[in-house]
């Protein structure tokens, strides 16, 4: 897919959809190997905000990292 065919919005929300995407992943990724038991609860139908059907915590000190 190309980037070029694209318009600016279309841009910037792919870009938005993006860096979510990695930043949970970093967050579960993260999350799993810190040895605590999490526990989330799951969503048959997501809203926009839970993006990927993802209702995992922000953990601050992974946020922390992340920005570095």
């Amino acid at each position: 897919m190309s980037l070029i065919n694209l318009s600016e919005r279309d841009k910037k929300e792919l870009i938005k959809f993006k860096k979510y995407l990695v930043f949970k992943s970093l967050q579960v990724i993260l999350q799993s190997r810190s040895g605590r038991k999490l526990v989330a609860q799951s969503k048959l139908i997501s809203s926009g905000s839970d993006w990927f059907n993802l209702s995992v915590r922000d953990d601050s000190k992974v946020v922390d990292e992340i920005k570095k």
